[in-house]
């Protein structure tokens, strides 16, 4: 006998099969002797089993077990990371702050005009990128920075 039929034998035994299972395992049962003394053995072992009882836990243990996992569950619940808000004010500040500040001082020391940084902007891709990329940065840090505040970390 092969360990699919015998599952199925088992199956059987807890009327876990279908329609056409259960009638193929009829057939088989009827046919097969080895079949037979398989589902008798599986019944004994069933009844052996319902006759067990677990014992049960007594009260101070499960009182125990119970307050044991309530204290963790506040441990856990009550824990935030400390996050340094002032490293990504810094951070984010010098993301923003330091492209603007090249830009403001370059145009008022007429060394550059707006004309001349769009230009430089159409001309090379690497410098549109890189700005592009700046800002990507800021934002990102301005929204981080905006999330902890919402969640008053």
């Amino acid at each position: 006998m092969n360990k699919e039929t015998e599952e199925k034998i088992w199956n059987y035994a807890d009327g876990m099969l279908s329609e056409s299972e259960r009638s193929e395992i009829e057939k088989l049962l009827d046919e097969n002797e080895e079949c037979r003394l398989l589902l008798m053995e599986v019944h004994k072992i069933r009844e052996a089993i319902s006759g067990i009882s677990l014992p049960q836990p007594s009260e101070k243990i499960l009182e125990t077990i119970i307050m044991a996992y309530k204290r963790h569950y506040r441990s856990v619940k009550s824990y935030r990371p400390e996050v340094n808000k002032k490293l990504i004010l810094i951070i984010s500040s010098i993301l923003v702050g330091t492209p603007m500040l090249v830009l403001v001082t370059m145009i008022l020391t007429s060394s550059i005009d707006m004309s001349s940084i769009l230009n430089a902007i159409q001309g090379n891709p690497l410098v549109a990128m890189l700005i592009l990329l700046n800002v990507i940065f800021a934002a990102r840090f301005i929204w981080l920075q905006s999330a902890l505040k919402r969640y008053h970390l």
